[in-house]
């Protein structure tokens, strides 16, 4: 009788013996119990992994929920009910970054001087340097929504 898949009567005997061990080897582990042991150390180290796994996706959706919820809060850009915008305007001859917070903090957010230093934030200017024709950013407050 021909043994198909094997190359010699060798290879066949081999694989006869490896299975009988396995086979005498589980055995063993029954009859002493050590099976369950397996088992059980198994079944705790998964159990583990899945807690560590469930631990870091809780994390990681706090962490992008939580700087989300923080930035949303940030970019409303309410002050006191009021709700913060921008607009460009050109310096006409003769104006002041003194007449622009006059015109535009009517809100009274901000005192005149922290205006002012927005102001030249933004633009990246110096306080008493604004040119006729120039073209500047300032922000200014309103309780309507848009």
């Amino acid at each position: 009788m021909k043994r198909r898949g094997y190359s010699s009567r060798r290879n066949y005997i081999n694989k006869c013996r490896r299975a009988d061990r396995r086979a005498s080897i589980m055995k063993q582990h029954s009859r002493s119990g050590s099976r369950t042991a397996v088992r059980h150390s198994e079944d705790s180290r998964n159990f583990s992994l899945l807690l560590l796994t469930a631990a870091a996706m809780l994390l990681s959706l706090l962490m992008i929920f939580g700087n989300k919820a923080k930035a949303e809060s940030e970019d409303a850009g309410t002050y006191n009910g009021y709700y913060k915008y921008f607009t460009s305007i050109t310096v006409q001859s003769g104006d002041t970054l003194s007449a622009y917070a006059d015109v535009y903090n009517t809100a009274g957010i901000k005192s005149d001087e922290e205006y002012i230093s927005e102001v030249c934030t933004i633009n990246d200017i110096d306080k008493d340097h604004i040119v006729s024709g120039q073209k500047i950013i300032v922000p200014y407050y309103d309780k309507e929504f848009r």
